[in-house]
């Protein structure tokens, strides 16, 4: 989980660095029952397990600051709209579709 923290901080464009920008949640949960399973279950503790644990915390912290402006706590950057109007107002439709499906009018119905 510390590489998986540590590459993206990597100025590449190689595939196989910019894939851990991504599994954020993943890592992060990881990471933190990782941590926690080795405070409860290591007892003696020498410089080595004290650098890994700072890692560890160095890692879960850099992933949760990463995530919190997509979480309900960060504040909204924008604000709905007290009162919308039709001339204001626009509506976007975003479909995934196969490109060989012809049946534009059953979508525009939905």
């Amino acid at each position: 989980m510390i590489i998986a923290t540590a590459l993206p901080l990597v100025r590449a464009d190689a595939w196989w660095i910019r894939l851990f920008d991504f599994p954020r949640l993943q890592i992060t949960f990881v990471t933190a029952i990782t941590l926690t399973v080795y405070l409860l279950f290591i007892r003696d503790l020498g410089i080595v397990q004290m650098i890994f644990l700072a890692a560890l915390a160095l890692c879960l912290i850099y992933q949760s600051y990463m995530m919190f402006p997509y979480t309900p706590f960060a504040r909204k950057q924008v604000e709905h709209s007290v009162n919308p109007t039709e001339e204001s107002s626009f509506s976007l439709l975003f479909a995934n579709v196969l490109e060989s499906n012809r049946n534009s009018k059953r979508l525009r119905r939905s």
